[in-house]
């Protein structure tokens, strides 16, 4: 499994702020799974759909899965000089604290963890 780095936190950073520049993008949330089919049709069929959905790195561990994100969320929500990236985040998440979860699955350092991106455009 790939070693948690800063290099991949930016990588993927930088790919999320290309998907939130974009005008068609309304809303968008990042997460971690381990079935990535599954949880893309999950968005699919919310009251509110999230139709895209973008697998941004794969093979993680559980640990180097919600570093990521833990790490994603706060710079996402500390982003108040790009109100465009806080603006488009899911309202409800961004205003809380972080809440890690492996979506109910035990703490599994050998599972293969991805962290994608939602979004829903115009």
């Amino acid at each position: 499994m790939p070693k948690y780095t800063s290099k991949m936190k930016d990588r993927v950073f930088d790919t999320v702020d290309a998907i939130v520049r974009s005008p068609r993008v309304v809303r968008y949330c990042v997460g971690i799974t381990l079935d990535p089919y599954s949880r893309s049709k999950q968005y699919r069929y919310w009251q509110v759909p999230y139709p895209h959905f973008a697998v941004l790195e794969t093979n993680l561990s559980a640990n180097n899965a919600l570093m990521l994100e833990k790490e994603l969320f706060y710079e996402i929500k500390n982003s108040r000089n790009n109100t465009l990236r806080r603006s488009k985040y899911v309202p409800d998440r961004i205003e809380g604290e972080y809440v890690n979860s492996l979506g109910g699955k035990a703490s599994d350092n050998d599972s293969a963890y991805v962290f994608y991106v939602a979004w829903r455009s115009k």
